[in-house]
């Protein structure tokens, strides 16, 4: 359908007006290296008193493999082979040039959630080369859109979160109102029965709603309730319709 080409051409060539009005793969891959370089080179280095643009550069090109898990700046400075406070500094550098967010985890001791590991994503998702990671980062850039448009337009706090606990139980997106959870997301390449991590969290923590998209899936389905959630399967085109 044509809002399935709409999708697969989002996710090819991410949202940038540029790329994705071209149409084309290549001009859209040619524009992506211009403006990695640009903004490392140019706006970085304008910015903010850095010496070694070339380990950044590195970096940058480093963390589309980092989206989708949860962030180890360890990992990356030994990549890197710099002090943690180092790669440390250069991720928020990335964060304030607007290349990359961050979102915290979301949840309590009770419910044995980590604490402070975060998860990345980029603006310009089409740099990131797995395909579901790719689909994850682009719900968390609509998700954190609608955050920003609830608060600008209507006056609403509304925080974009993740879900992990100690043993690896992961809900891809929680959106807090009011400091509580109001909206659970969780991202899938196709038609899928209810999460695990989904099901896990619902049945610990009363959220009013959760759904689960899926990239290019048909399903649009109402489940039955888990501890008062009203739960959704759906397309990922609807739920991005519902969002714009």
């Amino acid at each position: 359908s044509g809002s399935d080409e709409a999708l697969s051409a989002l996710l090819m060539l991410g949202g940038f007006p540029e790329p994705f009005q071209s149409g084309s793969e290549r001009l859209a891959a040619r524009w992506r290296r211009s403006y990695g370089t640009t903004l490392v080179r140019q706006d970085v280095r304008d910015l903010e008193s850095v010496r070694d643009l070339d380990k950044i550069e590195l970096l940058f090109d480093r963390l589309p493999q980092c989206v989708g898990s949860v962030l180890s700046i360890n990992s990356l400075r030994e990549d890197l082979e710099v002090a943690f406070n180092t790669a440390r500094n250069w991720i928020s550098i990335l964060e304030r040039t607007y290349a990359v967010f961050r979102i915290p985890p979301f949840g309590s001791p009770k419910i044995k959630a980590v604490k402070k590991e975060q998860k990345l994503y980029f603006w310009d998702w089409s740099r990131v080369e797995d395909p579901a990671a790719r689909f994850e980062n682009l719900l968390a850039v609509h998700l954190l859109r609608l955050c920003h448009w609830a608060e600008d337009v209507l006056g609403e706090s509304l925080e974009l979160r993740y879900f992990r606990d100690v043993v690896g139980h992961e809900v891809d997106f929680v959106l807090l109102k009011g400091k509580k959870p109001w909206l659970v997301v969780e991202a899938k390449s196709s038609d899928q029965q209810i999460d695990t991590g989904l099901k896990y969290l619902l049945e610990r923590v009363r959220v009013p709603h959760a759904i689960q998209v899926a990239a290019f899936g048909k399903r649009d389905a109402t489940l039955p309730a888990i501890n008062g959630a009203k739960i959704r399967i759906m397309p990922a085109t609807r739920f991005l319709t519902q969002l714009a």
